[in-house]
């Protein structure tokens, strides 16, 4: 893997597609390809080996499959100081003075994204890194990076890492991926429109190419707001207030927003003003408890959709969507982002008519 820098109804149908924000939308068939950020499993080592330490730092890689990795260690101060830039391999105990420090790739991928660890005297502190596996083929790139809202000064924490082979260990966080026509960049650059996907220490993700669809919210899976002004609820601490939902019963990709995985979900929108949009991937069933989130990003997964009616055609008519914390996806920084986004209070809907089976 190179481096790519120097670091290397009530209202009409046309009313629901403006609440919605989907004015001048038109369904499209079209797939376009993209990276998808699908999980494995990991195997890790319980502990590093090595010389005799009684207070210092065991990284931890994955032995099956190999992972491979060049990190440094140092104290995070300005200038140099005792212990900076020191070499820390996996699975290898390595003595270090107690302190405060810092961790980060070689090659400068973590430049502006570095893990802090404290190493306590009579202690091993240990770290376990996650495992990406790049898995494109032939001339087909992927442009790895760590998500962040906008770039900083001449690209500032827009590092990447590109390559199609090879599995690499890396810092747990939230990254992000796209396609690259390139094997190397001349300057940092960050993506705009790339996918992106958090990873758990311990946790395996490989990254492909894979051909995404853009899904269509049809004005019969749409439901607006008919309280004549209230929100149906609000999302996270901001209390962004929301106007209209609607499902996507096969959800890849949603105006920019990305699902990261291959594997088949739905999704449940929720536009809020002032045209932000809300994805919550879930798996939909014809039970009283209809919806269940997804577990990804830490978070497990939960009752979304309870108390649901359907009619004898399998048409789902009305349903509670639960306060909480639940996986989404959304688009509040112009691209698209994934967090623990929270439903500050439960509403129901009524006298809806959605079709779950198809777009």
């Amino acid at each position: 893997m190179k481096p790519s820098t120097a670091f290397t109804p009530a209202p009409t149908t046309a009313a629901w597609l403006v609440a919605l924000g989907l004015a001048g939308l038109v369904p499209s068939a079209m797939a376009e390809y993209r990276v998808v950020a699908d999980e494995f499993r990991a195997t890790y080592p319980a502990a590093c080996e090595g010389a005799a330490v009684t207070t210092g730092l065991c990284l931890l890689g994955a032995t099956r499959p190999a992972a491979t990795g060049d990190f440094l260690v140092s104290i995070p101060t300005v200038g140099p100081a005792v212990g900076d830039n020191t070499p820390v391999p996996l699975n290898t105990n390595i003595a270090l003075a107690p302190g405060q420090y810092q961790i980060y790739q070689q090659s400068g991928f973590d430049r502006y994204h570095p893990a802090y660890f404290k190493v306590t005297e009579g202690a091993i502190t240990t770290i376990q890194t996650a495992t990406i596996k790049f898995q494109s083929g032939p001339g087909r790139w992927v442009k790895l990076q760590h998500w962040q809202a906008k770039s900083g000064v001449n690209g500032a924490g827009c590092e990447a890492e590109i390559g199609n082979t090879g599995v690499h260990a890396v810092l747990p966080g939230l990254y992000e991926a796209s396609l690259s026509p390139v094997v190397a960049e001349t300057e940092p650059r960050c993506e705009r429109n790339a996918v992106a996907f958090h990873v758990a220490p311990g946790q395996g993700t490989t990254l492909r190419q894979f051909s995404l669809r853009e899904n269509a919210l049809t004005p019969a899976n749409s439901y607006p707001d008919r309280s004549g002004g209230t929100a149906l609820t609000t999302v996270d601490p901001q209390r962004y207030s929301v106007t209209a939902l609607g499902f996507l019963p096969v959800f890849e990709s949603f105006q920019g927003i990305l699902y990261p995985g291959s594997a088949r979900v739905s999704g449940l929108v929720m536009s809020a003003a002032p045209g932000f949009t809300f994805v919550f991937p879930l798996k939909l069933g014809t039970g009283t408890a209809c919806g269940v989130s997804i577990a990804a990003g830490g978070l497990p997964a939960r009752l979304l959709l309870t108390d649901c009616q359907f009619d004898q055609s399998g048409t789902l008519t009305g349903f509670r969507v639960n306060a909480g914390t639940f996986f989404g996806l959304d688009n509040t920084h112009a691209q698209t982002g994934m967090a623990g986004h929270a439903i500050n209070s439960t509403f129901v809907v009524r006298n809806a008519s959605f079709n779950l089976q198809g777009n």
